[in-house]
């Protein structure tokens, strides 16, 4: 009986109705406005949306403000940071797999580091002190899950039996000299993977080939 009251008000009084209908229609406006940053009157937009794959540098935007931003130089410098530490601190086996060269890290079999393919040629004074002459410029990279972070310059001489890293040249009293440094990481790399047939090591080559190692 109440409710068939208040139904036969409401019809008596339409255009109060319609009042109140569009009063609250503005202050719901307003409201999303204000606590919701609803633009256009898109009701389904987020409040927090990321800008990309935050798990690979994506940034995360809060309304108009960056809360966190990862930038993809930033991601591969902490994976090459961690590839170094890995590189000096832990052991490395060695496979081949589909005819390729690779060596895994036994603490984590996902960084890897793997012997390209001859690119040239490669003759400088100081590979010409062996008995074979050939020598080839070989990449090597340095992966994470199959994924390429650094190419490094490796020099097979010898005929094949010695491999080793691509020195620096530097000009010293107008005569060139050929270095490799200690803390570099391909230096790291040519220990983990070098071979030095009777020379036994890095140093061993270096003596042979008036490599200055500092």
């Amino acid at each position: 009986m109440e409710i068939r009251k208040l139904i036969v008000g409401l019809e008596n009084h339409q255009v109060l109705v319609t009042i109140i209908i569009s009063v609250l229609g503005v202050f719901g406006f307003f409201i999303r406005k204000l606590f919701f940053n609803d633009k256009g009157g898109n009701g389904n937009k987020s409040l927090i949306q990321a800008g990309g794959d935050v798990s690979v540098g994506g940034d995360i935007i809060a309304g108009n403000k960056t809360v966190i931003s990862h930038t993809k130089s930033e991601e591969e410098g902490r994976s090459l940071k961690r590839f170094e530490a890995l590189i000096e601190n832990d052991e490395w086996r060695k496979e081949i797999i589909d005819h390729k060269e690779i060596w895994i890290c036994e603490r984590d079999n996902t960084y890897q580091i793997e012997q390209g393919e001859a690119n040239r040629e490669f003759k400088e004074e100081w590979t010409k002190v062996y008995p074979n002459q050939n020598s080839y410029l070989y990449p090597v990279y340095l992966k994470i899950s199959g994924v390429q972070i650094k190419e490094l310059s490796f020099i097979f001489l010898d005929g094949g039996r010695i491999f080793v890293p691509l020195p620096q040249v530097e000009s010293e009293n107008g005569q060139r000299r050929f270095i490799w440094r200690r803390e570099s990481l391909v230096f790291k790399v040519g220990r983990i993977i070098g071979d030095f047939y009777i020379y036994d090591s890095l140093e061993g080559i270096a003596k042979m080939s008036s490599i200055k190692i500092i």
